[in-house]
This record gives C-alpha cells, structure tokens and sequence, in this order.
C-alpha cells in the first residue's frame, strides 16, 4: 500500500487491447503484446570491491604519495648537510617537510601510515 512500486501479480484487473481497424482494406492487426516491454529486468547489486581490492588501492595510493613525497624532499632537503645530520634531526626534517606536503595534497592518513610512510622515506634516504 505504501511502497513506490507497484507489486506484480493477479490483483491488478486486465485491460482489454484495443482492436484495430484496417484503413486500406488490409485485415486489420491486432496490436503487439507490450508486457515484455514494461516489465522490469531486476538491476544487479552493485559490484562491491572486496578487501583485496581495497587493500591494493590503498597501497597504490600510498605509493604515489611516496613518490610525490621523495620529489618534495629532493628539492627541499639540502643535500650537503645530510652527511652532517644527526638522524634525528634528519628523522625530525623529514616529518616536517612530508607533513607540510600531505596537508598541501589535502591527504589524510592515519598515525600509523603516517609513521610507517616517514620511516619508508627515512629509510629510503638513508640507504
């Protein structure tokens, strides 16, 4: 009673096919069965991404983050003074200049991609 959609079935009454007169002479039709055109073909669920789909997305995404994240710490860290550096002001430097970057590409990770990412480029600058 409330739905949208009208259900299918028996309670709804026939309507009666209007009949065709033929205008040349011809013998008249009778117009085609139009149900087949009217009835609905039910929509399938829409596809949902399993976790593994997910997964792999997100590790794509943070992939190319990393990579936007080593172009940004090339041209930001000076290279001369890394040999110098304490690691943790290289640790420190790095965090910074990735952090300022992510809030500039408007990225949100949580702490723990955040913490692992900084240790990937740590580790990464200093190998």
């Amino acid at each position: 009673m409330f739905s949208k959609y009208k259900k299918s079935g028996g309670d709804k009454p026939a309507t009666a096919q209007p009949e065709l007169k033929a205008v040349d002479g011809g013998a008249a039709e009778k117009p085609a069965d139009n149900k087949a055109a009217v009835q609905r073909k039910p929509t399938p669920a829409p596809a949902q991404a399993g976790p593994v789909d997910k997964e792999k997305k997100r590790k794509e995404r943070l992939g190319e983050i990393k990579v936007e994240l080593h172009k940004t710490l090339l041209e930001n860290l000076n290279l001369s003074a890394l040999e110098s550096a304490t690691e943790q002001d290289l640790r420190q430097e790095i965090i910074a200049i990735s952090g300022e970057r992510l809030e500039e590409m408007g990225v949100v990770l949580n702490r723990d991609e955040r913490q692992q990412l900084n240790q990937e480029l740590f580790d990464e600058v200093m190998g």
